[in-house]
Parts: structure tokens; C-alpha cells; sequence
């Protein structure tokens, strides 16, 4: 039998959004080419450790990412962790 090598995962792109009405928040935007690389939402391990890496996140602090549709999804995250995708009721819940 043939030895199999893992082929080494391409990182997602992505680019740094200014959020003009909360410039405290971090946006970022997938940015592909998708058939390249794989979209942040697939690789959004790798996606919060890179930006943690770079000192982009706060712990406590969500970020926002439009993805490769064009949808808004947030992003929880810990210690430069995926933690998980906040759903439509957990904002709602901390906006209150």
C-alpha cells in the first residue's frame, strides 16, 4: 500500500474590515479566490488563531465575518480559540 502524505490545508484570505459605526469591532471579509483556498468559515480555527497571533482579538469581544455569500455571522472566541458561531438570539440577548 501506498504511503499517503497529508496535503498541507491552504489558510483561508481574508481582509481587515473599518467598521465605521463601531470601529471597535473587528470585521473581516472573505475574500477567496475559493476554488484556491478554502472560505474563512471552513478554516475559522485557523482564521482566529492568525488574528490572535496578530493581536487583533480581544478576549470577551465577538467579531463579525462576511463570508463567502455575503452573510454577517459573529464569531465567539477564547484565548485565540474558535469557540463557536453566535446564533441571531445570543446577540439579542446581549444588546437587551
Amino acid at each position: 500500500m501506498p504511503c499517503l502524505r497529508p496535503r498541507k490545508m491552504r489558510e483561508a484570505q481574508f481582509e481587515v474590515l473599518c467598521d465605521r459605526e463601531t470601529p471597535f469591532l473587528l470585521v473581516i471579509k472573505d475574500i477567496g479566490p475559493w476554488d484556491k483556498y478554502p472560505t474563512v468559515t471552513n478554516d475559522i480555527e485557523g482564521v482566529v488563531r492568525r488574528l490572535y497571533k496578530q493581536g487583533l482579538l480581544v478576549n470577551g469581544k465577538w467579531f463579525n465575518v462576511v463570508d463567502s455569500d455575503g452573510n454577517t455571522d459573529s464569531i465567539i472566541h477564547e484565548d485565540g480559540e474558535f469557540v463557536s458561531f453566535a446564533l441571531d438570539v445570543e446577540r439579542i440577548k446581549i444588546a437587551r
